[in-house]
């Protein structure tokens, strides 16, 4: 149930201690995505060698992975 203001009639908001559990959600998922953009950063060299493709378009590869990350 959520109080309403009496002059109002708007919901009141959300205490603070509530909050705490979406902001810690939150944050975890941002760092597993921080992770993961590491993850492909140190597989880069790898990446190179196994498609023998120069490195600009290696770059193109981090570039990919990280933009619909950063989109989200």
């Amino acid at each position: 149930m959520t109080a309403e203001s009496p002059s109002l009639g708007i919901p009141a908001r959300t205490p603070p201690l509530q909050r705490v559990p979406t902001l810690v959600l939150l944050c975890a998922a941002q760092a597993m995505l921080i992770v993961d953009v590491v993850i492909v950063n140190v597989a880069l060299p790898s990446i190179r060698a196994g498609l023998g493709v120069p490195d600009a378009r290696v770059q193109l590869v981090s570039v990919a992975y990280t933009l619909p990350s950063a989109a989200c």
